[in-house]
């Protein structure tokens, strides 16, 4: 599908992307705007909640929860390769892994006809599968973070600066270092079930800033979300997601169109 000025079209949408990210997303990833892609590589199955931003890096098979922010050079669920193959090269299994040459390059025809065998793509993703990488709502992971495939991060939690995430981070636990261990919690044990038990991310800004939650004041801004939703006075957010695949679908049909109508 064409995607020359799809990031305008994706802006349309509520999801804000920048043109080079929009050129490279998978059809395959799911959002449920608004939410802003600065330049990370979003592919393979991956979904992305709202209010969430990525500033740069790579998404691989992962689930993104609401209100996250993620910074740059980061890496999440990237895949694995095989290691007790005569290679961990995916030659092996992979047509999709072709690099691009031309007519000068002596082996070309050779290099792009020869088929990799069905049964070992299979076998190879078979040996290589990892459940989905997981991250919670209100997670904050800083710059040059590598999260492994497969680790679930838990709602409000920190990863600091250049971690390394081998394993599951609990909610509101700040993680640091290589491999990443929690030193500390963002708040007690009291105030992390009740922030787990109201689960205020379910709201848009605009109702809690209607709400004159008080942000900056934890204790207060729990009660005062208790107290709205005891009275029914936050409507929660509800947006239909969306896939890449339907808006390329919108966008390569309004193209045509246009061009029908010269």
């Amino acid at each position: 599908m064409n995607r020359k000025n799809f990031h305008v079209t994706c802006q349309r949408f509520g999801i804000d992307i920048s043109k080079e990210a929009a050129k490279r997303i998978s059809e395959h990833v799911t959002i449920e705007p608004v939410v802003r892609i600065s330049n990370a590589f979003i592919h393979h199955h991956s979904s992305i909640n709202a209010f969430t931003y990525l500033v740069e890096g790579g998404i691989n098979n992962t689930k993104i929860g609401r209100y996250c922010s993620i910074g740059s050079n980061v890496n999440i669920g990237q895949g694995n390769h095989p290691i007790d193959w005569l290679s961990t090269n995916p030659f092996q299994y992979d047509r999709t892994f072709l690099f691009k040459s031309g007519d000068k390059y002596s082996y070309k025809s050779e290099y792009e006809g020869y088929i990799a065998d069905s049964e070992n793509r299979r076998y190879a993703l078979d040996s290589i599968r990892r459940p989905p990488t997981i991250i919670g709502n209100d997670v904050w992971i800083a710059h040059g973070v590598i999260i492994l495939p497969g680790v679930k991060i838990g709602n409000g939690a920190i990863i600091g600066a250049g971690s390394v995430v081998t394993k599951d981070i609990p909610d509101y636990a700040i993680a640091v270092g290589n491999p990443a261990r929690t030193i500390k919690y963002r708040f007690s044990n009291n105030i992390i079930n009740q922030l787990l038990d109201i689960e205020w991310w379910n709201f848009p800004p605009w109702e809690l800033h209607k709400a004159n939650v008080s942000f900056n004041n934890i204790d207060e801004a729990i009660n005062q979300i208790k107290e709205y939703k005891k009275f029914n006075k936050l409507t929660k957010y509800n947006h239909d997601t969306l896939t890449i695949t339907d808006i390329l679908k919108f966008h390569n049909d309004e193209m045509n169109n246009k061009l029908g109508g010269f």
